[in-house]
């Protein structure tokens, strides 16, 4: 367990992780008795009931004319709606430093990941 709280990065009071351990132990056990069940006369499926299509049929049906939905708008610009913008310079900064730290801690978990292998030695 502390293998895998370590490859996940979390930080595990001894607490957590006996309880986490324990159960671990009980899913592992309940996969062995799946795998120990004789299924060889069972087909295989993709899902366990069979789906029926809910979509409707895709035909042609009045709508809304543009014109009139454009007047409606509260602001409008080359014929689309007008809406405020989501990011502004600051934002579009945060997510450039985020993808930025997302590249570090991927760097980091492939070196964690050959000081593993090298201490499995």
């Amino acid at each position: 367990m502390i293998h895998v709280a370590r490859l996940a990065r979390l930080d595990l009071t001894t607490e957590e992780i006996d309880r986490f351990t324990a159960q671990l132990s009980d899913v592992l056990n309940h996969v062995s008795d799946i795998e120990a069940l004789d299924v060889g006369d069972i087909p295989p499926t993709s899902h366990p009931v069979a789906l029926v299509n809910v979509f409707r049929l895709d035909e042609l049906r009045p709508s809304l004319n543009h014109d009139e939905v454009l007047n409606a708008a509260p602001a409008v610009e080359n014929g689309r709606f007008r809406v405020p913008p989501i990011l502004d310079d600051k934002a579009a900064n945060d997510d450039k430093a985020a993808q930025d730290r997302a590249g570090q801690d991927k760097a980091a978990s492939q070196d964690m990941a050959v000081q593993d292998r090298a201490s499995d030695r």
